[in-house]
């Protein structure tokens, strides 16, 4: 194992490294300060890689510029590419905590430039009403761990995915209350949080009949 690098002190982008943190996930963290005064740990790798230069405040600046002069936003993946850097990027960001924070980053070329990242999208060809997903949701954002997916596919593949086993089937939440469930989403999400249990809160009827536009009864 080679001689671990000493970056106390050194400038990244907008980082100032200041201390050293405590390893995870066999990485090195560094505890960095940028220059807008937030404090951060972040990967010794990917300091020396470039991919981390501020707590997301330079990356925001580089998008406020970069909506006013390259005329990306119109493109339909455009604030994919956005809501992407934020939460792996911006620790301000509410889903940082589940990427960043974890140490998932995005791929240097997509993270520098929106456009290899529209082109790879535009080459997948997505259909309507597909999303981008992480092949490995222990891996980072680049052209290798992603693909476009529907939301039944995304569901099975979160690390939070609830398993439901009805009927000899193991099926993910989404699957089986596409497949079971007599009362809208809404009706089953409010009922599992007032304590039922997911195949109760999906087949039991309503007292009232009526249903939304996907004919599931919902209240």
């Amino acid at each position: 194992m080679g001689r671990k690098l000493n970056l106390l002190g050194q400038k990244f982008g907008r980082w100032e490294v200041i201390g050293e943190a405590k390893p995870r996930r066999k990485m090195s963290y560094w505890l960095c300060r940028c220059e807008c005064g937030n404090e951060r740990e972040v990967v010794g790798a990917d300091l020396k890689r470039g991919m981390s230069e501020s707590c997301g405040c330079l990356n925001a600046d580089k998008n406020s510029e970069s909506r006013t002069t390259h005329g990306l936003s119109r493109h339909r993946f455009y604030h994919t590419w956005l809501n992407m850097l934020d939460r792996c990027c911006d620790s301000s960001c509410p889903n940082y905590e589940n990427y960043g924070k974890r140490g998932i980053s995005v791929c240097e070329e997509w993270y520098r430039d929106p456009t290899a990242f529209l082109a790879w999208c535009d080459s997948q060809e997505p259909e309507e009403g597909h999303s981008l997903d992480r092949i490995n949701n222990e891996g980072n954002y680049e052209p290798s761990n992603c693909r476009f997916v529907n939301k039944v596919t995304q569901s099975r593949n979160r690390r939070d995915n609830v398993l439901v086993d009805y009927n000899g089937e193991k099926l993910c939440l989404m699957e089986f209350f596409q497949k079971y469930s007599v009362v809208s989403y809404d009706t089953m999400d409010r009922r599992v949080k007032s304590g039922m249990g997911y195949i109760e809160a999906a087949m039991t009827p309503c007292s009232e009949r009526r249903r939304d536009s996907l004919g599931k009864y919902i209240i």
